[in-house]
């Protein structure tokens, strides 16, 4: 029958499957993994590096895109809303920003 595997057993949990490969599920086949260790300090440095600078712009870029992705991808939409105008200062900006006088406070 093609398209079908051999059955064999999962050496993690023992469970018997038709998959691809010797294990049932992907986080199987990643828990009985050994890493070497220049591998282990290879991925050492690496996250050392990603987090020294949290200030950066860079980082701080990324940061804001991973966000604005995750909302995205649930269906919020974070784009800036402008305030409304009262109807009797409507057309009143300085440099691009609405004007509203202290004493309307």
């Amino acid at each position: 029958m093609p398209g079908v595997y051999r059955e064999k057993q999962c050496p993690v949990c023992g469970v018997t499957h038709r998959r691809r490969g010797p294990y049932c599920s992907r986080s199987h086949a990643l828990s009985d993994r050994t890493h070497s260790e220049a591998t282990k300090q290879k991925i050492s440095e690496a996250g050392k590096a990603r987090m020294e600078d949290r200030t950066g712009d860079a980082y701080l870029d990324a940061v804001d895109n991973l966000r604005d992705a995750a909302m995205k991808s649930k269906g919020i939409v974070r784009d800036p809303i402008p305030p409304r105008m009262r109807e009797d200062r409507r057309g009143e900006t300085i440099d691009g920003d609405y004007w509203v006088s202290a004493d309307d406070w």
